[in-house]
Order: C-alpha cells, then structure tokens, then sequence
C-alpha cells in the first residue's frame, strides 16, 4: 500500500507479535504457577496470582505516568522500545526460575512481583513506542488506515494466543 512504507509494516508486524507474546504468556503464567513446585509451578492460588497481576499492573501505571514521557523524549521512541523489549523479554525468561525459589517463600514473592512488574512497566514502554513508531512511518494520507489495520491484527493475535499458548503448555506439561 502507498504511503506505508517498509518500517510502517515492520511496525505493524511487532505490534501484532508483541500482543500475541503478551498473552499467551499471561495465559501460561496463570496455569504455570497453580502447579506443583515439584511440577516446575509456584503453587500459587487464584488469590496469589492475583495478587502478583495487581502488582504488576500498579508497576505498569506507576511507569506508564511518570517515566514513560520524559525517557521517551530523553532517548526517542526506537530507542524506548528496544530497551523496553530487552526488559520485557528478559523478565518473561527469568520467571520460570523463580520455581528454585519455592522453599523460601519471601524470596519467591519478591523475584516473582519483580518479574512481573518489570515485564508488565517495560512491556508497555515497547508497545507505546511501537505505537509511536507506527505513527511515525507512515505518510499523514494513510495514518488511519494504519492505525486500524494494527489494531485489528493486533486483535487477531490476540484471539489466538491463549488457545495456542494454553494447548501448547497442556501438551508439554503432560509429557
């Protein structure tokens, strides 16, 4: 499409990746740490995983409003959004160790609510950029469009994640 670009729908592509990611990974989290520490789970309740979402969620607002703007104008959108993700993704890797953690019960709960707030603060600085980004690689005729359209695949993957996520995780965890 005129007036897209290349970095317009590479834009769109990491936008859709980064929502499918997201949930599936909160879709596992929430299956993963119910199990058994012997299962490689925390052992967590409904209520614990609550607790540590609501946690990462505050984390996110926190960030969001009051660190987001000024580092973005400090650094610049690409540059947020690298960091965010490298952040992100590194969070999401060291989660699974927190398992090692399950005898020492503060120590759990502090790596785990660090885990996720990081992911949930810098999750959210990479998909703001990445919304300013799609902004920002696409002519003024097609803004719109763009902005429609990644949204939708955005949806998309979104639709699907927590059926693949949640199959794939059931498959693995039987065998």
């Amino acid at each position: 499409m005129k007036g897209v670009g290349k970095f317009g729908w590479i834009s769109i592509g990491l936008y859709t990746s980064i929502s499918f990611v997201w949930l599936a990974f909160d879709e596992v989290f929430a299956i993963w740490s119910l199990r058994p520490p012997d299962e490689g789970g925390l052992a967590f309740t409904s209520a614990d995983i609550g607790i540590v979402q609501a946690f990462g969620s505050i984390s996110m607002l926190v960030m969001q409003l009051t660190a987001y703007v000024p580092m973005d104008r400090k650094f610049g959108s690409r540059n947020i959004f690298t960091a965010g993700m490298f952040v992100w993704l590194v969070s999401m890797l060291a989660m699974p160790f927190t398992n090692l953690l399950t005898n020492y019960s503060p120590a759990l709960w502090a790596c785990v609510c660090i885990a996720n707030g990081l992911k949930a603060s810098f999750g959210t600085f990479a998909m703001a950029a990445i919304n300013l980004l799609i902004n920002n690689t696409v002519s003024s005729e097609v803004i719109g469009f763009v902005n429609g359209l990644a949204a939708s695949c955005s949806a998309g993957s979104r639709l699907f994640a927590p059926t693949l996520a949640g199959s794939l995780f059931a498959l693995t965890a039987s065998s």
